[in-house]
């Protein structure tokens, strides 16, 4: 006995509910997803014209050199990373509106100066320029640092050597 096949009629797929759905997963990710605040702050670059960037005075403007080996010059004194960071603060805390002049020799790496930028936004420094560190003027600085510099560099590892 031979059976006779239907033709099969295949049912269109109705695409208003698959639109709905397709909806609905846009608007719970778009609702679930956290958005990111991105900090950041505005930098002057004070090398553009020369006679603007000056300060009047030493008085109005807080300098802060990096040289090299590390060293961190603030108003013209050595100070550690410690040093910077309260010093920063309790400039801020006596004078908030007083601008900072962040100044870097031509051999500093980046990663420094971006580490002291970010010191002193994360304690509410925002008046800030960026200005290159003249060569005379930063070797002059690290002789006279040099002189008065009469601690060994490595003390914690003196011990070590020793054995």
């Amino acid at each position: 006995m031979a059976f006779e096949r239907s033709a099969r009629r295949t049912k269109p797929i109705p695409l208003t509910p698959l639109i709905d759905v397709v909806f609905l997963l846009i608007v719970f990710f778009m609702l679930s997803t956290t958005f990111i605040k991105i900090e950041a702050f505005e930098i002057s670059f004070a090398g553009g014209d020369k006679e603007a960037a000056k300060p009047a005075s030493k008085e109005r403007v807080t300098r802060i050199d990096l040289g090299g080996r590390g060293r961190i010059f603030f108003n013209g004194e050595v100070v550690d990373s410690a040093g910077f960071e309260q010093r920063i603060d309790q400039q801020i805390r006596e004078k908030p509106a007083m601008p900072f002049l962040v100044r870097a020799g031509e051999r500093v790496p980046v990663q420094r100066l971006v580490d002291a930028l970010d010191t002193i936004h994360r304690l509410g420094g925002r008046n800030v320029a960026v200005d290159r560190w003249d060569e005379g003027e930063r070797a002059a600085a690290e002789a006279k640092a040099d002189e008065h510099d009469t601690a060994d560099p490595l003390p914690e590892f003196e011990d070590l050597l020793e054995q």
